[in-house]
């Protein structure tokens, strides 16, 4: 029944694929909204939202080596002494700062409005659509990767974990609030946080620095003491080749494939490369967050499942 059902999946991902044109080259494109945003405030806050989550998540774990100091001062801190709670605090907190910084930024600041970059709230049922439609495409796409992936591990004679680190301590936790909290983190605060930095503004300014280019063309003078001489002014040229496009996300999509263990990589790149795909055809950042919280649930629901 499970190979007929992901066999019924892969044709239906095929249709839509079909459908929408997906294998069309140029469909990588989309709308272009980027060119209105500022790429240097949005650099400042990307580095500033990365570097607070890091530090959030390094001052937690320097306390719990000062709180594991033996009488010589020799921090003994193991992170398989991690708590529950230890963990519902690492998988939340970190990264609610950190979208917390990110909207506070974009709303009060001058990186360009949410509606370029496809996170204001008009824009959230397109993108729900969107993100339900790209699942559908998306989930047979990793199913059947996986599955190759596992059989190439074997063949390899590669050793790793059967699961991530938070599904294990999902497993191993008693029911309450610690645990509906990693549950959130992962189906909720990661994804958000996630894709506003490696869609929303890493990408973004990846194809900005790929397909953009300031030239100088002449132009009317500014003043009328330039009118005597050869006045010039500074023009946007844009390369909208389809394979620019695509060398912002490819790269894009290692660095987000590097933060995760490497047994894990390969497939969180090929994730990747779909999340970034839909962010580029639809500009909608909303379906990239909708598309990636659905595939985790998907995953720990499937999760807690075979543990029952």
């Amino acid at each position: 029944m499970q190979w007929l059902l992901l066999c019924a999946a892969t044709v239906l991902a095929g249709l839509i694929i079909w459908r929408t044109g997906a294998f069309r080259a140029w469909s990588v494109i989309g709308p272009s909204r980027h060119w209105r945003v500022h790429t240097r405030p949005l650099a400042i806050l990307m580095i500033a939202a990365i570097t607070i989550w890091f530090a959030v998540q390094a001052g937690f774990v320097a306390y719990q080596q000062k709180m594991h100091e033996d009488e010589t001062g020799q921090a003994k801190f193991d992170p398989e002494s991690l708590t529950t709670n230890d963990w519902a605090f690492l998988s939340v907190v970190p990264g609610t700062v950190g979208i917390i910084l990110l909207l506070a930024g974009h709303l009060g600041g001058k990186t360009g409005a949410p509606r370029e970059l496809g996170f204001a709230p008009s824009q959230f049922i397109p993108g729900l659509l969107g993100g339900i439609l790209g699942l559908l495409v998306v989930l047979p796409i990793m199913l059947w990767w996986m599955m190759f992936l596992e059989w190439f591990y074997n063949v390899i004679h590669l050793q790793h974990p059967n699961e991530h680190d938070l599904l294990r301590v999902i497993k191993s936790a008693p029911p309450g609030a610690a645990k509906v909290a990693i549950i959130i983190g992962a189906t909720v605060v990661a994804p958000v946080f996630e894709e506003f930095v490696f869609r929303g503004h890493l990408q973004t300014l990846l194809v900005r620095l790929f397909t953009e280019r300031r030239a100088t063309a002449p132009g009317f003078p500014l003043s009328p003491e330039l009118a005597s001489s050869e006045a010039m002014t500074s023009v946007l040229e844009v390369n909208r080749s389809p394979s620019r496009y695509w060398m912002a996300i490819v790269l894009s999509s290692i660095v987000f494939a590097l933060i995760h263990p490497p047994w894990m990589a390969p497939a969180i790149f090929v994730l990747s490369l779909c999340l970034g795909y839909l962010y580029q055809r639809t500009g909608l950042l909303w379906a990239t967050i909708v598309l990636h919280s659905l595939f985790n649930i998907y995953n720990t629901v499937v999760f807690l499942h075979q543990m029952s």
